[in-house]
């Protein structure tokens, strides 16, 4: 403990530091596997800012990513390795009981205190959060992790919570039903094409925060059994494990594999969403739609050979596409050798520093 004192500069660990020099703590020693992890980030939202993204992807990775080594959460063994009070442990290790979802404001009950609804499981919860509702708050819905932390069950808000307004509701006509239709379908499209994504991204990962349309396409295209998303995203993964996938590349038409092969050798193995609909066409790929897609890119996107998200490139936020990590070691064994890059190139590959930002909580 008298080691982390020293080496992060703080006084004696208490509720308040404790969750800043965790983050802290976490970067230090952790910083190569979240940049090899962090594109595994689960929850879809639309952030303002890369910061706050980054700042959310390492909450993820704080609370939820299990460290293969220890079998255990980054908050976990770190309480376990430097907090020695029992009931300062007690207090902080209810961090690890924090929840992400989707929650609607419904009471206030004080400055920064509300109850609020969880719109999937529908249970109420009392919730302080770190500052001042904006008046309106009974239009508000949130996305965002909370966690128990008061002895009367009130939680906290922890993290980068994301509010929206809830739309009021016109009066429809007829006619204008399909337009509207059409748009909200491309809005839900927009926002699934907007989570993270890097070639450490796997498909089951990613299906997760995919329209259950997506899912069924691509469990067709693998003969995956039927039955519920949760069971045909396992089924999924188990197609592509062990030499499932090469399989698949071996059934795959010339230009399919040529484009994934070309998404596979583009820097940082993920290629422009625009570059490479100039290159293989454009993309007809639509999860609502009642046709079959034609395009190579929408082809392969249908079978789940290809993801479509966002990544930051140099000091830009584009949308890219890329392969699975599925596929990546059968991916490799089809590529000719690359020119190796140089000590410059690959250090900044290895550790963005867009990862490392502090005071973040």
């Amino acid at each position: 403990m008298l080691l982390v004192q020293l080496r992060f500069g703080f006084g004696r660990l208490n509720e308040d530091n404790f969750l800043q020099v965790l983050v802290d703590w976490a970067q230090s020693t952790y910083g190569d596997e979240l940049d090899l992890h962090g594109g595994e980030y689960p929850h879809m939202a639309t952030f303002e800012t890369e910061e706050k993204l980054v700042k959310q992807v390492l909450t993820w990775f704080i609370l939820e990513w299990t460290n293969p080594r220890t079998n255990t959460t980054l908050l976990e063994e770190f309480v376990d390795k430097f907090v020695k009070d029992t009931a300062l442990a007690a207090k902080v290790s209810q961090f690890g009981r924090a929840f992400y979802s989707t929650f609607r404001i419904t009471r206030r009950v004080s400055d920064c205190t509300y109850v609020v609804v969880d719109q999937i499981t529908k249970k109420r919860y009392r919730v302080k959060f770190r500052n001042t509702i904006p008046p309106s708050h009974a239009r508000l819905t949130f996305n965002g992790y909370i966690h128990p932390w008061e002895p009367d069950g009130t939680h906290r808000a922890t993290g980068i919570l994301t509010f929206r307004e809830a739309p009021s509701i016109p009066f429809i006509t007829p006619n204008m039903q399909e337009d509207l239709f059409r748009m909200m379908m491309k809005e839900k499209q927009d926002k699934c094409e907007s989570v993270p994504v890097s070639a450490t991204t796997k498909l089951s990962t990613y299906l997760k925060n995919q329209p259950i349309e997506t899912v069924n396409a691509v469990s067709g295209f693998l003969n995956v059994p039927e039955g519920r998303k949760r069971e045909k995203i396992s089924g999924i993964r188990a197609a592509l494990s062990g030499d499932g996938a090469a399989h698949v590349l071996e059934s795959l038409p010339k230009k399919e594999l040529a484009c994934l092969l070309h998404v596979r050798q583009s820097p940082q193995k993920a290629s422009k969403y625009g570059g490479l609909e100039r290159k293989f066409g454009d993309d007809d790929f639509d999860p609502y739609g009642s046709g079959r897609a034609r395009s190579v890119i929408g082809r392969l996107r249908e079978k789940g050979l290809l993801i479509v998200g966002k990544k930051t490139m140099g000091d830009k936020r584009y949308k890219v596409a890329v392969a699975p990590a599925e596929l990546g070691a059968a991916l490799d064994k089809l590529d000719p050798p690359s020119e190796p890059a140089s000590d410059k190139s690959k250090s900044a590959a290895k550790r963005p520093r867009r990862w490392m930002a502090r005071s973040w909580f």
